[in-house]
């Protein structure tokens, strides 16, 4: 299973890195407007080792950790949406299904969706017959109480809601690319698909390299 673990709070340490994270994805969100551009990150922000709420096909309402999610996987692909029971979601989290054993199982990268639904939303938009109609194989991570989003600069302060974005997570716990989209475009996910394997090329030559200053 995908970095769960249970009965832990969720940690909010984070008013030092809030600062620092906000400015660096500001800079990167200037370079580009859609995922068509060209995108290079001048300095990797760095992703705090959030503990949020998911909900799991098999094991319902967890406490999932991006540490332990990136100890089973090269990384993670953090697939941002707006609110469940919309046309959209069910579009993007559709798109996310698709390709989710492929992501899994061939790259050893994590697909997870969030947004600031609460958790037991994100169950009933999974279950209920108005809702989803497939059972997602990956988490469904609730950030509810914004602070993950506003951390990473994807908040709509007017909404309350994640804006609509893809964030891929190297084994570090950088961001090693990242994807900004407007309503109503479709996850590119053959861009992404591409961006994970160059994101675990970067982790591969990265320990590579570790090990030879090491010997």
């Amino acid at each position: 299973m995908i970095g769960i673990q249970h009965n832990k709070r969720i940690r909010d340490d984070e008013e030092d890195y809030q600062s620092t994270t906000s400015t660096s994805f500001q800079q990167l969100k200037r370079r580009s407007t859609d995922y068509t551009a060209s995108m290079t990150i001048p300095s990797k922000p760095f992703v705090h080792d959030f503990t949020l709420k998911a909900y799991t096909q098999h094991h319902g309402i967890v406490d999932l950790q991006l540490s332990k999610v990136l100890a089973e996987f090269q990384c993670a692909v953090l697939f941002c949406y707006a609110h469940d029971f919309t046309p959209q979601a069910e579009h993007d989290l559709r798109s996310i299904e698709d390709y989710a054993q492929i992501l899994m199982k061939t790259h050893h990268a994590a697909p997870l969706a969030l947004s600031t639904d609460h958790p037991q939303v994100h169950q009933a938009f999974a279950s209920f017959p108005n809702g989803l109609k497939f059972k997602p194989s990956y988490p469904m991570v609730s950030d509810h109480v914004r602070l993950i989003t506003n951390h990473l600069g994807i908040l709509d302060q007017e909404q309350g809601c994640s804006k609509r974005a893809i964030l891929i997570i190297d084994s570090m716990r950088n961001v090693f690319d990242a994807i900004y989209l407007q309503d109503n475009q479709p996850f590119p996910m053959t861009t992404v698909m591409s961006k994970v394997v160059s994101c675990c090329n970067h982790n591969n030559n990265s320990t590579s390299s570790h090990l030879k200053i090491h010997l």
